[in-house]
């Protein structure tokens, strides 16, 4: 009977101690086990992470040293992946232990890794050549223009179409060459071709004075008239088409501007899917710059992908060629990336929090996107 009072009293008081203190056992055990060293494993993308002769920086870099500092924690390597979804599946594998850049939170990705409180808060925008609003009108037009005459297909049609022209000019020459009182009336037959090629041109026009006088030369010139003003036609109606398709192509204000256009976007990205998921024609790159190249090569006319990163090409680049059009199209939060159940994940946390609370957080983001940046 004493025994068994004894046995009693026993549990009572472990059952007591533990409920007094569970949280303090189980902190302690924690942190314990938390690892000194990490792997890290990071993806190029500016300005979160930006890679420079073997040496990392950037916004996320900055991010993850001021964390690890203060968990006490030192990072051993730094691994560099082609994309998202290979850094992803290292975490998952445990073969790195932390995983940053600017890697969006998803439903998909949380049933592979485990993510952190949100670290910034963006989502998806549209960067394209810049619109030519508060610019001179007189120079665009004239920059419009040579895009149109220096168009592939239009140089084929005008050049064959000046030589065709050249062929009336020589009729009317022959015919009107033997005219003592004609306009044509000289032995040089390079120069006669070339004034009646120049009646051919201002001809049409109806700012030529003088005229074929023989019949056949009438006849060559009333051909060439019909011929001429077709032509005009056509070759104004050339000029109109270009500038219009390069009108079209240089309005985009929002997602429903491309939605029957060819964009570009990045490999593995949320990007990737949501342009998948609308029905958007997309091309995907490796990297945001390979993007962009597309745009100029006439491949594209937009990249669709995360505005932070657009934003920052955009405002690097010397020429102000590309702006960040549409705002956000989807909101979206970035976290860093930990193996499932990982011990550092509640300390990754707590250490999120208190630059969020202490002003550090609002100071380093200030430092890589300026104060105007929201999270």
């Amino acid at each position: 009977m004493l025994k068994k009072s004894f046995t009693s009293a026993y549990l009572i008081s472990l059952l007591a101690v533990s409920l007094v203190n569970p949280i303090g056992i189980q902190a302690q055990t924690t942190q314990q086990n938390i690892p000194s060293s990490v792997h890290l494993g990071v993806k190029p993308l500016e300005p979160f992470v930006i890679s420079q002769n073997g040496q990392y920086s950037g916004f996320s870099i900055d991010l993850w040293n001021n964390i690890s500092k203060n968990i006490g924690i030192t990072t051993t390597d730094i691994t560099s992946y082609p994309n998202v979804n290979a850094l992803i599946d290292s975490v998952s594998t445990n073969q790195t232990d932390v995983g940053i850049a600017g890697i969006s939170i998803t439903a998909d990705r949380e049933n592979k890794v485990d993510f952190s409180y949100p670290m910034f808060h963006s989502g998806i925008s549209i960067l394209t050549t810049s619109s030519t609003k508060g610019k001179s009108i007189v120079p665009d037009i004239f920059s419009k223009i040579w895009v149109a005459i220096s168009n592939y297909e239009f140089l084929q049609v005008a050049i064959a179409m000046i030589l065709i022209s050249i062929l009336p000019a020589i009729a009317i020459y022959l015919a009107e060459r033997r005219d003592k009182d004609g306009f044509l009336d000289t032995p040089n037959i390079i120069y006669g071709v070339f004034l009646a090629y120049c009646w051919c041109l201002t001809g049409i026009f109806g700012q030529e004075e003088r005229h074929p006088s023989t019949k056949t030369g009438k006849f060559f010139g009333i051909v060439w008239m019909v011929f001429g003003v077709l032509f005009l036609a056509f070759f104004t109606a050339q000029i109109t088409a270009t500038l219009t398709t390069e009108k079209i192509n240089g309005t985009i204000h929002s997602i429903d501007d491309i939605k029957d256009k060819r964009v570009a976007t990045i490999k593995g990205t949320t990007s990737s899917q949501y342009l998948k998921d609308n029905s958007i024609d997309f091309v995907e790159f490796d990297s945001l710059s390979d993007a962009v190249n597309s745009i100029d090569n006439k491949e594209t006319v937009a990249v669709v992908f995360d505005k932070p990163a657009l934003d920052y090409f955009a405002s690097k680049n010397k020429t102000n060629k590309y702006s960040v059009v549409g705002g956000i199209i989807t909101s979206e939060d970035y976290g860093i990336v930990l193996p499932t159940n990982s011990l550092l994940r509640k300390k990754i946390n707590e250490e999120l929090l208190k630059m969020y609370q202490n002003g550090d957080y609002d100071t380093l983001k200030a430092k890589w996107f300026g104060k105007s940046t929201g999270n």
